[in-house]
């Protein structure tokens, strides 16, 4: 198995574990060197070099951006978002600038770069079709591809369903997470109701042609779904069966009828000035005094000739007031063939009534026991085999929530339900389908958890760690390990009691990349109140972190070593050589090596350390 150089100097190239006061670490770079943080006390996002413990915070005054919510930062520590400004442009953060990417004049609303792939080639997303309160489609896959000179071409729609599997519109179908190749992006269809969430993949085959399918089945047990009735028939219109002009002169004829309505005659029109003036007097002589006076009535005021003058006025005006008809407006044979479905609408609604009834009851029937996945929880894994999401069956906030993680093998077509209604919420997979998970759901304060890829069940995230890092299990014992008070809910209840809890070690929720020998989490600030940081990051390289990430760090000897299939290859003058294992036992030494050397060494994790004739050394972290 071929190696990388990680690192040169005099001291050993291995990743330290780290704390990170007031972040929050959502996500890692596949190659672990990278990760994505938000600042709990600015709220902007912090780029952290794992490699070399430096970062830089994307903030801009006259801008708030924010980072995707799958897979977001690339190996060379490219990452995707999207800004508040401009209906919210899909962007992305390189060297130091944000750049918007491609759109289109109508895509106005929420726009989301959501993945990126590890060498930045392909990034995932979804635009946006129309608004939250409009009808319809409201977000659709698509991803953008860079070209040769380092831009991001127009993005490339996704075929997705035109409807979802209740057969209506969906509201949503999203691309939150793509993987290395570009191959393969994992995203969600939030269907008509906007109460079903389904994972959907989209695969690219090798002639370049998109695909798309369920990974889960949300009808195991084969329930027939009758066709989507619609939403009953259309109330009859004589306009269906007018023409431009006809329907034209009736809306001009309703017009005249308005403006007539409005000129309806009036008493005071037909008042004399004499008669006018003795009924304000008399108003005026109620408004001093409504106790004493009476409302006076205009008719009481005007002479037998005026009040027959305003009758006759009244009379015709009242005459002339006709609403116009659509029959008057229509010649006879349309107006017969409005009638005739006017006359079958009771029936033809009816119908429609039983075919919907019908309908919702096998819905109900199909969607009794069927889960509910939770919108944007979306991890594929680096190489595009693995899709771990969540079932949440209760509100996250409440303090009963009821979750469970599902491990999707995209491979071999197979469904896990891990650790059911445990209130854990998965937040990373492996290449090996390996599972990281926090829990509880409802909560701020989160204990992390493993699985294995053949497992259902999770153990203690530290519990794991032990098994395969000692050395980090002990720095986690006496960094992350706390006793507190914290407020917890009575289950079944909104009662809420104090409790003591003692040695209790707090990771947090994790994130992780490709092959999880890099894990960072964030965890709420329960043992400590009197700092300023709700949060804190933990960085937890696995024996001493990934392989095949550049560092910086200056060479120290003018010697280079590389490895492959079980043999090191030296270039330079090297007076020694010695190989050690990650837990520092020296395997192999050697006095004046060739430039070609078999260790004998099995397969596995070596530290190799080079010495030249000046004292000066070279180190590297290899695997054969």
């Amino acid at each position: 198995m071929a190696s990388a150089l990680l690192a040169t100097g005099s001291a050993w190239a291995q990743i330290e574990p780290d704390i990170w006061d007031g972040l929050q670490i959502i996500s890692v770079s596949p190659n672990g060197q990278w990760a994505l943080s938000a600042d709990d006390g600015t709220g902007a996002m912090v780029v952290l070099d794992l490699v070399n413990g430096t970062y830089v915070e994307l903030y801009n005054s006259s801008n708030f951006y924010s980072g995707g919510l799958g897979n977001t930062i690339s190996n060379d520590g490219i990452v995707v978002g999207n800004t508040d400004s401009d209906c919210h442009v899909a962007a992305y953060y390189e060297n130091g600038v944000w750049t918007a990417l491609p759109l289109k004049s109508t895509d106005t609303g929420v726009n989301l770069a959501q993945g990126i792939t590890g060498d930045g080639s392909r990034i995932c997303g979804q635009v946006s079709l129309r608004g939250m309160t409009e009808d319809g489609l409201m977000q659709k896959p698509v991803y953008w591809e860079r070209q040769a000179d380092g831009t991001y071409g127009d993005y490339i729609e996704l075929p997705h369903p035109e409807t979802d599997f209740t057969g209506r519109e969906p509201q949503y179908v999203t691309a939150v997470c793509i993987s290395g190749d570009g191959r393969t992006i994992a995203g969600q269809v939030t269907d008509y109701s906007g109460l079903y969430i389904l994972p959907i993949v989209f695969t690219q085959d090798a002639e370049g042609e998109w695909s798309w399918h369920y990974p889960y089945d949300i009808n195991p047990n084969g329930i027939e779904l009758p066709e989507f009735p619609g939403y009953g028939p259309t109330i009859p219109s004589p306009e269906t069966y007018m023409t431009e002009d006809e329907v034209e002169a009736f809306e001009e004829a309703v017009e005249e009828y308005w403006t007539l309505y409005d000129a309806k005659p009036q008493e005071a029109d037909f008042m004399t000035e004499e008669e006018a003036a003795a009924y304000q007097a008399a108003y005026d002589a109620y408004l001093a005094d409504p106790y004493t006076h009476t409302y006076p009535n205009r008719k009481d005021y005007m002479s037998e000739e005026s009040y027959a003058a305003y009758q006759a006025a009244l009379s015709a005006w009242r005459e002339a007031l006709v609403y116009p008809e659509y029959e008057d407006y229509m010649t006879a044979e349309e107006y017969a063939a409005y009638l005739e479905e006017e006359s079958t609408y009771s029936d033809r609604y009816d119908q429609w009534t039983k075919d919907y009834s019908a309908y919702i009851d096998a819905l109900n029937a199909l969607t009794a026991d069927a889960p509910s996945f939770s919108f944007n929880n979306v991890k594929l894994s680096d190489n595009g085999r693995y899709y771990a999401t969540t079932d949440v069956t209760a509100d996250w906030w409440m303090a009963d929530a009821s979750s469970t993680p599902y491990l999707l093998d995209l491979q071999e077509g197979t469904c896990v339900e891990m650790a059911s209604g445990s209130g854990m919420y998965s937040c990373a997979v492996s290449d090996k389908g390996e599972v990281l998970a926090a829990s509880p759901l409802s909560d701020y304060l989160r204990h992390a958890y493993y699985a294995a890829s053949d497992k259902d069940d999770f153990i203690l995230l530290e519990d794991y760690i032990k098994s395969v890092d000692p050395s980090l299990y002990e720095w986690i014992e006496d960094n992350m390990v706390h006793s507190y008070d914290y407020d917890v809910y009575v289950s079944g209840s909104t009662e809420v009691i104090t409790q003591y809890f003692e040695d209790d070690c707090l990771i947090g929720t994790p994130c992780a990349n490709a092959d999880f020998s890099m894990i960072c989490s964030f965890e709420f600030n329960v043992w400590d109140y009197n700092t300023n940081e709700d949060y804190i990051s933990y960085v937890l390289p696995i024996n001493g972190g990934p392989l095949g990430i550049k560092s910086v760090t200056v060479k120290s000897a003018d010697l280079q070593i590389n490895a492959a299939n079980g043999m090191i290859y030296l270039t330079g003058n090297a007076s020694a050589i010695e190989v050690y294992d990650v837990n520092g036992r020296r395997l192999y030494s050697a006095a004046n090596p060739s430039s070609a050397i078999n260790p004998g060494l099995a397969q596995g994790i070596y530290l190799i350390k080079a010495t030249d004739a000046d004292g000066k050394i070279a180190t590297a972290k290899v695997a054969f």
